[in-house]
């Protein structure tokens, strides 16, 4: 038989499905509880409430980056749509201002009855109208230059925002430094932070949690 399939990235849970760890809890209540005091230190006091600490702010600052790359791009498409339907209109406004066709329909003397008058009055301020937005359009694309589409590749940013947050709370809570380590107790206690927090359980044996444990990260 061969080797179960493993996912291609974890799917980003709804904010609902996102557990935030009750601090107040019965001991027992999560799955790091009993890895807490053997990891953070008897010395520490109340060290399932620092651990349960730092699970959840790593929880939620994972969530949300990772919700932020997905969704930048999902919304790339639908922003390049709107760059070059503003690019469009562009065009449109310059040729409403270099027109002047209906001049030919101006009359020679405004009498205040004809009502030509009033309608040449309105193309006017329509050609106006069109400078402003095309200005504003111009403008707009100009600041706000979209580049290329962005790539996920192979990437798994829910599972590399999780270590990389829970690194930095443990940090802030403990004062120490997570090891670089593919195993241990450290990966141990992050696979079950991971469910804990009700992030997707992984299928087979998908060791992403355990390979990001042990890089270094830029940021």
């Amino acid at each position: 038989m061969g080797r179960p399939p493993r996912p291609f990235r974890a799917p980003i849970p709804s904010a609902q499905g996102l557990v935030r760890l009750d601090l107040t809890a019965p001991i027992g209540r999560y799955g790091i509880d009993k890895l807490a005091a053997s990891l953070i230190g008897a010395a520490v006091d109340d060290p399932v409430r620092v651990a349960r600490r730092i699970v959840r702010e790593a929880a939620d600052q994972a969530w949300h980056e990772a919700s932020r790359v997905m969704q930048e791009r999902d919304d790339f498409e639908p922003a390049r749509a709107m760059l070059e339907r503003l690019e469009r209109m562009e065009r449109e406004c310059a040729a409403i201002e270099r027109t002047d066709a209906w001049l030919s329909f101006w009359p020679r003397e405004d009498d205040g009855q004809d009502p030509i008058f009033a309608q040449l009055r309105a193309a006017d301020e329509l050609q106006t109208a069109a400078a402003t937005f095309r200005l504003a359009a111009e403008r707009f694309r100009r600041e706000n230059f979209l580049g290329s589409k962005p790539s996920l590749g192979r990437s798994r940013p829910l599972e590399r925002a999780f270590v990389a947050r829970f690194r930095a709370a443990w940090l802030k809570e403990t004062g120490r430094p997570s090891p670089l380590s593919r195993t241990g107790p450290m990966v141990e206690f992050v696979r079950v932070a991971w469910s804990d927090a009700g992030f997707p359980a992984f299928t087979g044996d998908d060791d992403t949690l355990a390979n990001f444990m042990g890089r270094a990260f830029t940021n």
